[in-house]
Order: structure tokens, then C-alpha cells, then sequence
């Protein structure tokens, strides 16, 4: 609940600051701005399917072995924030690709530049914190399951 708190306020700042400035960007601005956070979007989900084939390689180790084990907390746990963060990143790539498609009908109407402008930080926030979480497990397990000397 804290992470879509967080996000909503992101996405709230932003468009409040571009609001409030009363910012007119230029259209090659925008494009290439959008352009900007698909290439993090990419990003975002290369750091993660990597954690993934990682863990999956790693699948039949007794560190993993513990962290996966059936009914186990921090298996549920991955599990929930796996498919989060996995549809967060999809939904903010694909509202990226509508805006890229759809521009020039967006740009003319105000309600959905600031629709596109509130979807995407709060995906990429969202996203973000995800895989966070997603990192804090596998810390946490780490951290308590190695063999320390």
C-alpha cells in the first residue's frame, strides 16, 4: 500500500510542478523524452529478468532451494511482487508505445496528456519499488541462510 502511496505522490509532484510553472514543452521535447523512459523502462525490466534467470539458474542450491521452499513466506512473497512488478513495467511500456502511436490526437486533447502524464511516472515508480521489494527479499534470505565465518 506504502509503494502506491508513493507513486501517486510522484505522479501528483510531477504534474503539479508542470501545472504550476504552467511548462510548454516542445514536441520534438516530448518525443524524445518519452523515448528517454522507454530506454528506462528497458532498463528496469533487463535488471529484473535478469534477477530472474539468475534465481533460476541458481534454482537447485540450498540457498534457493530454502528461499522457494512450498508455502513458505518469502516464496509467497516473490511470488506477489513477481507478478506486480511484472505488470507495472508492462503497463508503463505500453502506455509509452500508445502515446509514441497515438501523439499527435494525445497532444491535441489536455485530459489525456495529463492521463499519460500521470499513468507513466506512477508505472515507473511503482515499478520501481517492486523491485525493490523484490530485491529486499532476496537480500534477506541471503543474508540469513549463508554460512558466515
Amino acid at each position: 500500500m506504502l509503494k502506491i502511496v508513493i507513486a501517486l505522490a510522484s505522479s501528483i509532484i510531477i504534474i503539479s510542478f508542470y501545472s504550476f510553472f504552467n511548462i510548454r514543452i516542445s514536441i520534438e521535447s516530448t518525443l524524445q523524452g518519452v523515448n528517454s523512459l522507454i530506454v528506462l523502462q528497458s532498463i528496469i525490466l533487463g535488471i529484473y529478468s535478469v534477477s530472474l534467470s539468475i534465481i533460476a539458474a541458481l534454482h537447485d542450491t540450498t540457498l534457493i532451494k530454502k528461499l522457494l521452499r512450498p508455502n513458505s513466506v518469502s516464496r509467497n512473497e516473490i511470488q506477489n511482487i513477481n507478478n506486480s512488478a511484472f505488470l507495472t513495467i508492462i503497463i508503463s511500456l505500453s502506455s509509452l508505445i500508445i502515446f509514441l502511436f497515438f501523439f499527435e490526437i494525445i497532444i491535441k486533447y489536455r485530459i489525456l496528456v495529463l492521463l499519460f502524464q500521470f499513468i507513466i511516472p506512477f508505472c515507473i515508480m511503482l515499478s520501481l519499488l517492486y523491485i525493490y521489494d523484490f530485491f529486499k527479499i532476496i537480500n534477506a534470505v541471503l543474508f540469513k541462510y549463508s554460512d558466515h565465518e
